[in-house]
């Protein structure tokens, strides 16, 4: 007879339980590490303590029931002490509250109920994590958190058909990961993996049918208090010092994808303007305050129409831009540009009088917007506040108190550095008389070049006196910080309004997918002039190698190209956030069309089949020795002698099938003509009486089973056992 398949345990079910559920802990703290909310330390130490739990549960059933009460009491005070260190801010205290539970849910005794608990503990964070970060990593998580948690739900039903298995809490004092190992591989089923894995793609199935079908909506929208901000680099913030931009260069992370309508509409030196900064003061600019206060408007809006872009301009194709988290709360702007959307309603935070879009705090996850009519310029439109105040300014009346926009020509400077710098100015113009911004820039630019050189090590920026000062007068290296607040303070003592800018300057094309990518390493710090004649800023990079001296003559550069694994790699991303992130009303809507679409082609080439087919039937019917030939007649007499064949012996397929796919041993000839025997010895055993048997027919029963159902038989030895089976059937009168 056919042995019984060996199957786990209670006690090894629970074992297993124990091991999936702490690789579920894992997933879970790892989903975890990807926020920026301070919790290093907690994730650090719970990640060990799950890791010992694995490979040592003889240490956790040592732990007395006392302990674990103590445990809970201290959890209760630290979580509690912690919510209210942590206010008003809720989230970052609620996810340290969830790891802790997790963790004493992980290590604590658990029935069904606790396993169901830990479960959706960990499905928490996934979810929490997914919702701030909208990382391509999550995708990748959750696809391993599914067939873990059917797994996990799949044991604990197990467990809950015993009786006996209820009430046992396992204590972890026999885990061995090498004896289950083995019993795994004793027990392993592949229909059971198989049905597992056909279960796993319909769950992944209807989770994209879901995804696709429900209404859209951003969660932190819905629910405002998930709105969690973080910290960004210091050299794209509202105040930068000096280096702070270089210390961005040497993450060469990713900071900016974009999706262009074609490689021919980027710039041949693209600069990715962020912020401008109008105010100095010892070596460090930032945006004055009245600029921030007076001038910063706060609106909440999908989309934004801005009227600056140049009517005569063709219209071009939307740019889809993907900041990354933690990079800056201000938004790269390469130029004027006619709108601006974004996926739902966002909190903006604009300063429309220098061309500056950002939001009200600095996202965690990726953030996209999509421009429209994109204008590429070295120059941007001065207000008309600082048109005026420019027409009118007088350099004498210039102090420390002046508002904006004489902020973007006053120099908080010594009396002797500003005497230095109006020397230094006089000996570079020479009595050129009234230059233009651009002719200006041009010098100065070329001073700078001649004397000064790049560098990530500044020489002379850490001696006593303004540092950009020390810098002009005594060093020789210097980094795009120095160079652009060179050229600011220069040019503002010259009596030419200036200011620094801070954003991303190139880039490289990703020819996998074709767009545009930045890198943290692309940080950049430059300059923009007023020029009164144009009314207009024009951009300015005294940084060497970053073009010609005259700003108006733009260089073209060679672009880079990003390709191999690195790309392939990056570009999944990119899907990610064009497939899944991006993915609004609008998408589902063009996916309906689509659909439709589709549909109606199908129906129209199917009635239109149908329709020929119908024509072509009823001419046979109203003149078949035209229509209908003998091939035609003997195709469909052997049509139907085939279908009346396979109808007639449909059961005997489905039985063969059947037996194909749980028993492919019984479609040996060897076995069915053993089969055959049997039965005809069966039905002789029924017709004749027991006495008028032979007296080897319960031998030769037995030798008929087992080459049935034993093991393979040699065809010599089953043709000798059915010649003996023929006599005795002969002999049965």
């Amino acid at each position: 007879m056919k042995k019984r398949r060996a199957s786990l345990t209670v006690e090894e079910l629970h074992e297993l339980k124990w091991l999936i559920s702490g690789l579920l802990a894992l997933l879970a703290l790892w989903s975890l590490v990807a926020l920026d909310m301070g919790l290093e330390l907690h994730l650090l130490f719970c990640g060990l303590a799950v890791v010992t739990s694995l490979l040592r549960p003889i240490w956790i059933g040592h732990l007395p029931e006392q302990a674990w009460l103590v445990l809970r009491l201290s959890m209760l005070g630290v979580v509690l002490t912690d919510f209210m260190l942590s206010m008003p801010q809720t989230i970052p205290p609620l996810v340290r509250m969830v790891i802790l539970i997790l963790l004493y849910r992980m290590l604590a005794k658990r029935q069904k109920r606790e396993d169901l608990q830990l479960l959706l503990l960990c499905f928490f964070c996934l979810v929490i994590s997914g919702t701030l970060t909208v990382s391509l990593l999550f995708g990748f998580q959750i696809l391993l958190f599914v067939p873990l948690a059917l797994s996990f739900l799949f044991i604990v039903c197990l467990l809950d058909r015993e009786p006996e298995s209820r009430r046992h809490l396992n204590s972890g004092l026999h885990f061995s990961w090498i004896r289950l190992f083995k019993r795994l591989m004793q027990v392993l089923d592949f229909r059971a993996i198989g049905l597992g894995v056909a279960l796993y793609l319909f769950v992944v199935f209807v989770s994209s049918g879901l995804f696709v079908m429900i209404p859209r909506f951003n969660l932190d929208q819905a629910i405002p208090f998930l709105q969690v901000g973080t910290k960004s680099y210091s050299g794209f913030s509202d105040e930068v010092k000096l280096g702070a931009v270089s210390e961005i260069t040497e993450d060469n992370g990713v900071a900016l994808r974009i999706d262009v309508p074609s490689l021919e509409d980027v710039d041949d030196s693209p600069y990715w303007r962020m912020l401008v900064l109008d105010e100095y003061e010892n070596g460090g600019f930032r945006m004055s305050s009245e600029l921030k206060t007076k001038f910063r408007k706060d609106v909440l809006a999908r989309e934004l129409y801005v009227r600056e872009m140049n009517r005569n301009k063709e219209e071009t194709g939307p740019w889809t831009f993907y900041l990354e988290g933690g990079v800056s709360r201000y938004l790269p702007m390469p130029g004027p540009f006619r709108r601006i959307r974004f996926q739902g309603l966002q909190k903006l935070s604009l300063t429309p009088d220098v061309h500056v879009y950002g939001t009200d705090i600095v996202q965690q996850s990726v953030f996209f917007y999509q421009i429209e009519d994109l204008e590429w310029t070295w120059r941007f439109p001065a207000s008309r506040l600082e048109v005026e105040a420019f027409a009118e300014v007088d350099l004498p009346r210039i102090g420390q108190e002046s508002k904006y926009p004489y902020t973007e020509i006053q120099l908080n400077l010594s009396e002797e550095d500003l005497t230095w710098l109006g020397d230094l100015n006089r000996q570079l113009i020479a009595g050129a008389g009234n230059l233009s911004a651009s002719r200006y820039s041009e010098l100065i630019t070329d001073h700078l070049w001649e004397n000064f050189q790049y560098s990530l090590n500044p020489s002379r920026i850490d001696g006593t006196g303004d540092p950009v000062i020390g810098w002009l007068q005594e060093g020789n290296r210097g980094h795009c910080e120095l160079f652009a607040a060179s050229f600011v303070l220069l040019a503002r003592k010259a009596g030419y309004p200036a200011r620094m800018v801070v954003g991303f300057a190139g880039g490289a094309w990703n020819s996998v997918e074709a767009y545009f990518i930045v890198r943290n390493s692309d940080a950049h710090a430059w300059a923009e002039i007023y020029d009164v004649r144009t009314r207009e800023w024009l951009q300015v990079d005294p940084t060497p190698g970053s073009g010609a001296s005259d700003p108006e003559i733009p260089i073209r550069t060679s672009l880079k190209f990003e390709s191999g694994w690195s790309a392939w790699f990056d570009s999944l991303r990119i899907q990610w956030y064009r497939r899944i992130v991006n993915f609004d009303e609008q998408d589902q809507i063009d996916m309906a069309m689509g659909l439709k679409d589709t549909f109606s082609e199908i129906k129209e080439s199917l009635f239109g089949k149908f329709k020929v087919l119908f024509g072509r039937l009823k001419t046979m019917l109203q003149q078949p020795s035209k229509e209908i030939s003998f091939v035609h007649i003997f195709f469909v007499f052997l049509a139907g002698v085939c279908f009346v064949f396979f109808w007639r012996f449909r059961f005997v397929w489905l039985r063969w099938l059947i037996a194909l796919f749980r028993h492919p041993e019984a479609l040996d000839p060897v076995r069915q003509q053993a089969g055959r025997y049997l039965r005809r010895l069966n039905l002789k055993q029924r017709q004749v009486d027991v006495k008028r048997l032979p007296t080897n027919v319960p031998e030769i029963r037995a030798q008929l089973e087992e080459v049935r159902f034993g093991p393979r038989v040699g065809e010599a030895e089953a043709r000798a056992i059915f010649k003996q089976a023929r006599r005795v059937l002969r002999g049965i009168r």
